[in-house]
């Protein structure tokens, strides 16, 4: 008996925590669209980015523990489900949404000078530029990348 009340309190605190992240993706997209004519997304590729790190018997995966708490993290984010919410606000109200390619290096591209750093690692947070010396916060510096490369995929649209 307990046991069943336990079970029905969890299920309550999950739905709840569900509830509350959907509503805060769904006014952070409305919020989006209702201030701005064109958003500019990276179009990611989640189910890529989630799978499992497990392997076979013959090639076992490396790192299994990390990758299965960096894929909870990535879909506790509902990345896809705040895409979806963006994509159909902005066509219900007739703006402008542009994906930039998921293979465009957003994050290793100084948007000062275009120099590609091929030695950026993950644990980078920021790092300067060897070509012209500017001091890039990783995702300030993508977000950069993402809106300029978003306006070239505009004008080819």
């Amino acid at each position: 008996m307990i046991c069943k009340k336990l079970k029905l309190k969890i299920s309550r605190l999950h739905e709840k925590i569900k509830n509350r992240r959907e509503n805060f993706l769904h006014n952070v997209s409305k919020q989006l669209v209702d201030n701005y004519d064109c958003i500019y997304m990276e179009d990611l590729n989640v189910s890529g980015m989630t799978k499992s790190s497990k392997g076979t018997i013959e090639e076992p995966g490396k790192m299994v523990k990390q990758k299965s708490g960096l894929n909870r993290s990535i879909l506790d984010v509902s990345m896809s489900k705040f895409e979806e919410m963006v994509e159909y606000k902005t066509k219900f109200s007739g703006k402008g949404l542009y994906k930039v390619n998921r293979f465009f290096a957003s994050s290793k591209i100084c948007n000062v000078c275009g120099t590609k750093n091929k030695d950026l690692k993950l644990s980078d947070r920021n790092w300067i530029c060897e070509h012209c010396g500017s001091e890039l916060d990783r995702d300030e510096n993508a977000a950069n990348n993402i809106l300029n490369e978003g306006r070239m995929v505009k004008i080819k649209k």
